[in-house]
């Protein structure tokens, strides 16, 4: 099943003339309670015809020879178009060495892969929310960008910071 969603994420652009895709690399940190582990993610997201924003992440942290995976599919729909600027609601579903966890999320986001990109969201996931902010720029005009990430639900906080390539 992972295989399909990811293929699918990965079509080219080519085929569906109003979608924009990304891939990118962040290094990956949450603390909180006196600790703090690092690791890493890997990420794909489509916006399908600026409606529709389906992601997929794998994150790997880990501390003292110890470590996690968790990987997140989400699907999020936009009221408006996330190439103007749009609220949405979403819904995902992670997978870790703990079990699994369903979520949903509401948010603003502007998804265009032009200019700054971001997104702002209040997530509820296993009866706890978080607050996370996101924002995304090109590097020239290669299709090369970055992008920062921060989230928090009172106790656990994460930041992230990477590169993507939007095609």
């Amino acid at each position: 099943m992972k295989k399909i969603v990811l293929g699918l994420m990965l079509l080219s652009p080519v085929s569906f003339a109003d979608n924009l895709s990304f891939v990118g690399a962040d290094y990956f940190r949450i603390s909180g309670f006196g600790e703090s582990v690092d690791g890493y993610r890997l990420s794909a997201m489509n916006v399908f015809s600026g409606k529709t924003a389906v992601g997929l992440s794998y994150i790997r942290v880990s501390e003292n020879g110890v470590s996690a995976d968790v990987t997140a599919l989400n699907a999020d729909y936009a009221f408006g178009s996330f190439n103007d600027g749009s609220f949405y609601i979403g819904g995902s579903v992670q997978d870790s060495d703990a079990g699994s966890d369903a979520g949903v999320a509401i948010g603003y986001a502007k998804i265009s892969g032009e200019g700054l990109d971001f997104n702002v969201s209040v997530a509820h996931v296993d009866g706890e929310s978080a607050l996370g902010v996101v924002l995304r720029g090109p590097l020239g005009d290669s299709g090369l960008g970055w992008n920062l990430g921060a989230s928090t639900d009172g106790d656990l906080s994460s930041q992230s910071a990477g590169i993507n390539f939007k095609f």
